[in-house]
């Protein structure tokens, strides 16, 4: 009965105890278990306890059973006393006896005290090898931490005959757990509390005398996991490599068997265990690996029992998997190669590197700011360094983003990213907070806010835009203007309106894009201006990729700048120009080019100004209806007029000149000034005569020339000629009658129509053309006559006629000229006597003539008459002549002297030479080539310019136009 008022009070009082003295530290004591698999049979256990306590006269060691583990008293009795065993290597013993009475079934262990020290007890669980039920994951302790959930601890049958329906349950001995029967596994769903440790059985119904059932003691730390201090436990464990477990009490490791120091990242080695690897397995001194093979390990709680590093099972006989290590085997391997030694977890195999998340001697240990079983949490301490397995902050608490607002208090509430959309400068940028809960239920009492300062709040051109949740996390959206690089905000966590956490958030914004040169000037209008400049490249400022660019412009004197056009972007381009229209003339303008990025807000800086260039004089204004005409008394004479431009030329200067191109059809453009800047026509001479001319003007400012005016085209008539000569019909001593065939297109010279004929008389070659009255010119009639009167008897007249066609200036030359002498008027006193010397004369001067006319005519290839001809339908029966030959004739009966006959004949000569000359004149009528007539010969035209007229030579054509005179 004391044995089990020892038990209930023990296993009641222990978390207690462990209260009370958390602040002093236990003592290093290692219970060894021998055949602890095997109670049937001859075993014991032995305390083993490790400098600085190794002393056996400052500690008292003390065995004991831990709990009941069958129905009565005598079936658990008090295991015998500790014995003392001294020499090379001395441990206190305690030797199980009465083994056929199932005495050394149960849990057993070592009570030592020493002073300064907390009172420290190790337990042992002891069961049959033949056990109808044993722990399923071959331990027979497993530590939890308070707050935990859903501890398991599951059992199986190793017998067929015992089937689960009779598997019953106990904890602590005497507390049945009624609603647990028939089952496997025991459960503790709620958080762990103390009063869920000690001894859990799980035995056959009614068989549990026979000790043949299986045992586990569960240790329950007094601290959330991985912190230490109870009560409060606010304090944080250092990290326990290699199967440690951090003790509540202290806060240091206790490290599993194989391994020591600070952290137990230590591995001892061959036959050996305690807290600093002193204490060896046997008493071989060699370091073989399997000497502690089969025994079990036990140390102070919240450790537990364990096999020695390299093996595991209930009898801890079974070696290591390749991928798992350390004490019972519980340690994975973190290797590329998933091969470890068994021993120590270093990696073995021809890739020896740790995974990603791990370092160490043995790839243990997180990589510095991560945590948990795969190292792929993320530590949310000030520090950097956390709990490996609970995330815990070790010192400095949680980073300013993360708070301990729930439970298990390992900074798991807070904000846990932020996010921005990066953009070009200047525009709204999206902003998100995130926030998780952690292990908490609810996030609802938080609230999240965007602030531009740390502490407070400055929402200013911060909107809220959308608030939405996930599971455990809360997002808020938020948009914010006026947003410049490398501006700070703030994400905050908010309760009861005060900050529990924030983040801070960096704006990054796409640099914008700016020309660092200015653009060039190619050419200027009156309304136009384009400019050059190369493209982005590197050496200019921003960030690509550019995509467009955007030329302005703007009054030199003016702020306002003003968009001509958008070029987009080619890449095989370097340089790009462009043309801005629609500006006023005469006017200063600045201009600049922006580079555009992609995206919405991603046009730069304006490049530096290429200033006050200034457009051009109105040169696009022209002169308007632009006409020709043909004038003067030659038809060679062409006047070009033109209007001013019906809207004035604005520029300071005006107009400073025009100009008048003329060309002929697939000739050369020839051009004229007319420096008169109100001049509105111009004259042009020298124009040839039967070709179509092209003519345009154009107005010229100080500032250039415009663009050319409306074409016109004229042509130039050739004036109208007759090849024949006319003939003379009769003659009197004071008047003389010519004939002449009318003007025929195509036989005759010149272009039609022709309206009349002039014909014109004069005394010889030196005195001035007389002109007669004006012969309407008649299609249907086809010889016209004419009669000078009024001649001087027996004097040389010239005649002609000059052909006409309609419009100013359309007479014809002077060609095809009659050379005739008038007769002599004879008085009444003498005429018989003139009429008795007439006679004969005459008949020796038509004598003469015959003469000459015959040696004439034999003249080779001259088209010439030796006399005036007679047209060939004249009546000569009514001529008042005779004879056959109708040249020329005086009537038979009018006889003279020889010496009178000899005076007509030489003035017949005369004149048939001055005919000859006619002829040929007669048939090379065909305008001829300025080189091939002498200057002095060539005929005259009248030349108008301004208000003078003068003569100039008709066929002389200038080279040049600063030959053509104004």
């Amino acid at each position: 009965m004391e044995n089990n008022i020892l038990y209930f009070v023990l296993f009641t009082s222990m978390p207690l105890l462990f209260f009370s003295c958390f602040a002093q530290e236990y003592v290093r004591l290692t219970l060894l278990s021998i055949n602890h698999f095997k109670s049937e049979e001859d075993s014991h256990y032995q305390c083993r306890l490790s400098n600085p306590d190794n002393n056996p006269n400052e500690v008292t060691v003390e065995s004991l059973r831990t709990g009941w583990t069958r129905g009565t008293v005598a079936e658990n009795p008090d295991p015998p006393a500790v014995v003392f065993t001294t020499g090379d290597h001395p441990h206190h013993k305690v030797n199980m006896i009465n083994h056929g009475n199932d005495d050394a079934f149960g849990v057993f262990g070592c009570k030592v005290t020493k002073s300064g020290k907390s009172e420290t007890i190790v337990s042992a669980t002891r069961m049959r090898s033949n056990a109808d039920i044993v722990p399923e994951n071959a331990l027979f302790t497993q530590t939890v931490s308070i707050g935990d959930r859903h501890v398991t601890i599951r059992m199986m049958n190793t017998t067929k005959e015992k089937s689960v329906d009779k598997f019953r349950w106990r904890n602590n001995t005497q507390f049945w757990v009624d609603t647990n029967f028939g089952i496997d596994t025991f459960t503790i769903d709620e958080p762990v509390e103390l009063y869920h440790a000690g001894i859990y059985e799980c035995h056959i119904a009614g068989e549990r005398s026979l000790a043949k059932h299986g045992v586990n003691l569960l240790i329950v730390r007094a601290c959330p996991s991985t912190t230490w201090g109870p009560p409060d436990c606010e304090s944080v464990c250092d990290s326990c490599y290699n199967g440690g477990v951090c003790d509540e009490n202290t806060g240091k490791c206790v490290c599993a068997p194989g391994f020591h120091g600070e952290n137990c990242l230590t591995a001892c080695g061959g036959n050996r265990y305690g807290y600093t690897c002193e204490q060896r397995c046997t008493y071989a001194e060699d370091d073989d690996k399997t000497r502690c093979k089969s025994y079990l390990f036990c140390l102070v709680h919240p450790f537990g029992c364990r096999c020695n590093t390299g093996y595991e099972g209930l009898d801890c006989k079974k070696e290591c998997n390749e991928n798992t290590f350390g004490a019972s085997c519980l340690q994975s391997c973190h290797c590329v190669s998933d091969r470890c030694n068994r021993y120590t977890g270093e990696c073995e195999g021809a890739e020896s590197s740790c995974d990603p998340g791990w370092t160490g001697a043995n790839c243990q240990e997180c990589v510095e700011g991560y945590f948990g079983s795969d190292c792929d949490q993320e530590c949310h301490c000030s520090s950097d360094k956390c709990n490996k397995e609970s995330g815990l902050c070790q010192s400095g608490g949680c980073l300013p983003q993360w708070a301990d607002l729930f439970p298990p208090y390992s900074c798991k509430t807070g904000l846990y990213i932020s996010v921005y959309t990066k953009v070009n400068a200047r525009v709204p940028v999206p902003v998100s907070c995130t926030a998780v809960q952690g292990s908490a239920d609810s996030l609802a009492g938080l609230n999240l806010v965007l602030s531009r300062n740390y502490q407070s709040l400055n929402e200013t051109n911060i909107r809220l835009e959308n608030v939405s949740s996930l599971e455990d996390t809360k997002t808020a959206l938020f948009k914010v203007e006026n947003v410049e690089e490398k501006n700070e905000l703030f994400c905050q966590l908010r309760s009861n309106n005060e900050r529990v956490a924030v983040m801070n958030i960096t704006i990054d914004v796409y640099d914008l894009p700016e020309l660092v040169t200015a653009p060039n000037l190619i050419k200027t209008s009156s309304t136009t201006v384009t400019i050059s400049w190369a493209a982005w490249d590197e050496s200019n400022k921003g960030t690509p990729p550019i995509i467009a660019y955007n030329l302005y412009y703007k009054l030199s004197n003016n702020l306002d700048w003003k968009i001509a056009t958008t070029y987009q972007v080619r890449d095989d381009q370097d340089e790009y120009n462009a043309t801005v229209r629609h500006l006023d003339p005469d006017t200063l303008y600045d201009f600049s080019v922006a580079a555009v990025r992609e995206g919405p807000g991603g046009e730069g800086p304006k490049s530096p100004v290429l200033k006050e260039q200034k457009t051009k004089c109105d040169a696009g204004k022209l002169p308007e209806n632009v006409q020709a005409k043909i004038l003067g008394d030659r038809q060679e004479l062409v006047e070009i007029s033109w209007q001013l431009p019906s809207e004035g030329i604005t520029c300071g200067a005006g107009i400073t000149k025009f100009t008048v191109y003329y060309s002929r059809l697939e000739s050369d453009v020839i051009q004229i000034d007319v420096p008169e800047p109100m001049a509105s026509s111009f004259i042009l001479s020298y124009l040839t005569a039967g070709l179509s001319y092209t003519f345009y003007v154009t107005l010229s400012t100080s500032d250039g020339e415009s663009e050319e005016s409306n074409k016109v085209e004229i042509f130039v008539p050739v004036l109208p000629s007759l090849r024949s000569l006319p003939l003379l019909r009769s003659v009197t001593c004071d008047s003389a009658t010519i004939v002449w065939k009318k003007w025929t297109e195509g036989t005759d010279q010149g272009t039609p129509p022709v309206v009349e004929y002039i014909p014109y008389h004069r005394v010889n070659a030196s005195s001035e053309w007389v002109l007669g009255d004006s012969v309407t010119h008649i299609d249907t009639v086809g010889e016209y006559q004419y009669t000078f009167h009024n001649l001087k008897e027996d004097s040389t007249y010239e005649f002609c006629v000059v052909v006409v066609r309609e419009g100013y200036g359309g007479e014809g030359d002077k060609t095809g000229v009659l050379q005739q002498n008038t007769a002599l008027c004879l008085g009444p006193p003498g005429y018989v006597v003139a009429i008795s010397v007439l006679i004969p004369v005459t008949i020796l001067l038509l004598i003469a003539a015959a003469v000459v006319v015959f040696f004439k005519r034999n003249r080779s290839n001259k088209n010439v008459s030796s006399a005036p001809r007679i047209s060939e339908d004249y009546n000569f029966e009514n001529s008042g002549y005779k004879g056959t030959d109708k040249n020329f004739s005086l009537e038979e009966n009018d006889v003279g002297t020889r010496e009178s006959a000899y005076e007509v004949m030489k003035q017949h000569k005369k004149a048939i030479d001055k005919q000859e000359t006619t002829a040929k004149m007669e048939s090379e009528y065909e305008i001829p080539n300025a080189n091939k007539i002498s200057h002095e010969n060539r005929p005259k035209r009248r030349l108008f310019g301004g208000n003078s007229v003068r003569e100039e030579n008709l066929y002389e054509v200038p080279n040049e136009p600063e030959d053509l005179q104004i």
